[in-house]
């Protein structure tokens, strides 16, 4: 039961891993906002841009009241207007803002892509190198079969002659 478990948390933290690493190369070239209502006057929002994911609340006279994603492909001017996430990023691009109304933490996608890397490395099923005798006659049966369909598909005259109309 438990290893069942572990199995599938470290195969959940890998698929969140790779998920990371694709938003982690698409925030350079696309801004993206994920936002939406948590109670009557508060709501939630998440982006991600240029390298850096940003989680954070803010008022509904702000925000939209319904959840919404956009997604939004950026030209190379409008890049180069936007500038850099945050001026005042600290130390490894981590930032946290507390001014009202809108309060939020941001995080280097670098540092979600190395936390769920680690869970899925610990949390990994150990190795078994244990082969049966019927396991190894098995994969050198297979071995022997692709090597013996390779050698003969190079041995034929036709294989490496072209032959047809446009001759």
């Amino acid at each position: 039961m438990w290893q069942h478990l572990r199995n599938t948390t470290a195969s959940i933290c890998l698929v969140l891993c790779m998920g990371f690493v694709a938003f982690w190369i698409q925030s350079y070239f696309s801004f993206g906002i994920i936002q939406g209502p948590i109670s009557g006057s508060m709501g939630f929002y998440s982006s991600s841009w240029k390298g850096q994911v940003r989680l954070g609340w803010l008022p509904l006279t702000i925000g939209r009241p319904e959840i919404s994603w956009d997604r939004r492909f950026l030209s190379k001017e409008e890049i180069k207007q936007l500038g850099p996430v945050s001026p005042e990023a600290g130390l490894f691009g981590f930032h946290a803002d507390s001014r009202p109304p809108i309060r939020s933490v941001a995080t280097p996608h670098w540092f979600l892509v190395l936390v769920m890397g680690s869970f899925a490395i610990l949390l990994k099923p150990k190795p078994r190198l244990q082969f049966s005798l019927r396991d190894l006659l098995l994969f050198t049966t297979i071995a022997a079969v692709i090597l013996g369909a390779a050698a003969a598909l190079i041995r034929m005259p036709h294989f490496l002659t072209p032959r047809g109309p446009y001759m």
